[in-house]
């Protein structure tokens, strides 16, 4: 499979057929591309400064402990300094 050339819906689809229980992503933007009422598995927002690594390594405990939880299907915006939203529907732009 080329999950490369997926797009969010198609991929979040591919994903929840493969069999993942929770989706990762930096685009903050997904919380106004998708229903957040009809979510078909949890997703995570990672709220960081920017994609690179020096970035987003100082997030990896704040996952963590996301995971750690049980996961309702819906969206989690992980932000910096560890505070995390869950978001049922998308938030006023």
């Amino acid at each position: 499979m080329k999950w490369e050339q997926l797009r969010n819906g198609a991929l979040i689809s591919s994903a929840v057929e493969a069999g993942f229980e929770v989706f990762v992503t930096i685009d903050k933007q997904i919380e106004h591309q998708q229903n957040l009422a009809e979510l078909a598995l949890p997703i995570v927002v990672i709220d960081g400064k920017s994609n690179a690594l020096p970035f987003l390594l100082p997030f990896a405990p704040f996952l963590s402990n996301v995971f750690a939880s049980s996961l309702e299907r819906v969206l989690y915006i992980v932000e910096e300094g560890g505070n995390v939203l869950q978001l049922k529907a998308p938030r006023s732009r």
